[in-house]
């Protein structure tokens, strides 16, 4: 049984002109350890695609207008629609079952919060630790620490996302 099931997917906007349509039935399948590669000319829906998969679209514009985006659980329980999820349930798929690296680290991390920061909140979202959480702050902050010394700029970013995700 395959890992993820995209199945005659269609996603489109609302906007000031009215509904424009992104992606219209595409289907693609991703087995255990298998990777696939996603391309296409720009504007041909990659990200629309992937971001789809964690609902990370904005949820005021966005309409999935047909498919379904099915996942098989670590624990071999039944395919689950991505697109069907209660909130709490979709937030616990992320960071804990399906992960993303976006390609630009830059248009992810926010200037505005650290690094340690924003890690930790990736870990006290997407786990289940029941450490106090200045322990976490502390670790997340010595980990951070310990890796910046040898990572340039462009570098740090990517490691990063690899963190985050």
């Amino acid at each position: 049984m395959p890992l993820l099931t995209i199945e005659k997917l269609s996603v489109g906007f609302e906007t000031e002109k009215g509904f424009i349509p992104a992606l219209h039935e595409i289907s693609l399948q991703v087995n255990k350890g298998e990777m696939v590669a996603i391309v296409g000319e720009s504007g041909s829906g990659k990200s629309v695609s992937s971001l789809s998969v964690l609902q990370l679209l904005p949820s005021k514009t966005v309409r999935y207008t047909g498919g379904s985006i099915l996942y098989q659980k670590n624990d071999h329980t039944e395919q689950q629609d991505v697109l069907k999820l209660e909130p709490a349930a979709l937030r616990a798929l992320r960071g804990n079952e399906i992960a993303m690296i976006f390609q630009e680290p830059m248009t992810s991390l926010n200037p505005v919060f650290t690094c340690g920061d924003q890690v930790m909140e990736a870990l006290l979202n997407t786990t289940n630790l029941d450490v106090p959480t200045s322990l976490v702050e502390i670790e997340t902050q010595r980990l951070v620490e310990s890796t910046m010394q040898d990572l340039q700029a462009r570098g740090m970013n990517s490691k990063d996302m690899l963190n985050l995700s």
